[in-house]
């Protein structure tokens, strides 16, 4: 049996869950070792606390559900736990929730994508998600076509109800590539050797504008962040976004 084979059995999925994400855990934690520091992880023993692995980097916690998929299968959407994507109670107001009934971690979801290469060999590529992102997509920060930010609309929508054990479908178009882990880790919001940025504050900025109490910032200030925004954020993932 070929390792795409392997890969491929449904007998083996929870094999291939754990082989990828030990693959994301190796490459995030040299990753963080290149930046100077130990990237901790920790783990839940109960399925509905909604998240795969809590990252430490000793400054930041982030709380993150991890999802794998082959390159060349035909999954289109995920379902992410609600909890994993609603703001945390301080930037509900900003990003237009209700923080009296939708606040969550402020994590995000990261998609493994593989590709085996030969009989023995395999490449991956990662994806990532979360609110800012999402709500990026629907204040026109991000091009995109009109499903995708249709979808968006829906996935924020569909937040803002329900419980936060309940879960959320997120297409692939709602995530974006990264070019390599440190340039994950940046887009997680740990510490990174990617010069921080402040895109998610950016967002905020920009999205309180639109859904929370406006004046805060100066016009101009604001166009000024949405026209620099795709550049900013594609200094971020290291890939044109």
């Amino acid at each position: 049996m070929s390792l795409s084979d392997f890969l491929g059995e449904s007998s083996n999925s929870h094999a291939k869950e754990e082989i990828f994400n030990y693959r994301l855990l190796f490459d995030l934690k040299v990753a963080a070792a290149v930046g100077k520091y130990h990237l901790q992880t920790y783990y839940s023993d109960v399925d509905h606390d909604g998240f795969d692995v809590i990252f430490d980097d000793t400054v930041n916690l982030r709380k993150v559900q991890l999802k794998t998929v082959g390159s060349k299968a035909t999954t289109a959407n995920w379902e992410i736990h609600k909890c994993i994507l609603r703001p945390i109670h301080n930037n509900c107001e900003e990003l237009g929730f209700d923080f009296t009934a939708s606040s969550g971690s402020e994590g995000g979801a990261i998609l493994i994508q593989y590709e085996t290469i030969g009989t023995a060999d395999v490449e991956v590529k990662y994806y990532f998600t979360d609110i800012y992102l999402i709500s990026a997509v629907v204040l026109g920060l991000l091009p995109r076509n009109k499903n995708t930010i249709e979808a968006a609309e829906r996935v924020r929508n569909e937040l803002t109800v329900g419980t936060s054990t309940e879960k959320v479908s997120v297409p692939k178009g709602l995530f974006l590539e990264v070019a390599s882990p440190q340039h994950l880790l940046c887009m997680i919001g740990l510490r990174s050797t990617i010069p921080e940025s402040g895109w998610q504050r950016r967002i905020r900025n920009i999205a309180c504008e639109t859904w929370g109490p406006k004046g805060r910032i100066l016009p101009d200030e604001i166009l000024k962040m949405k026209a620099d925004f795709p550049n900013i954020l594609s200094s971020v993932t290291g890939r044109c976004v």
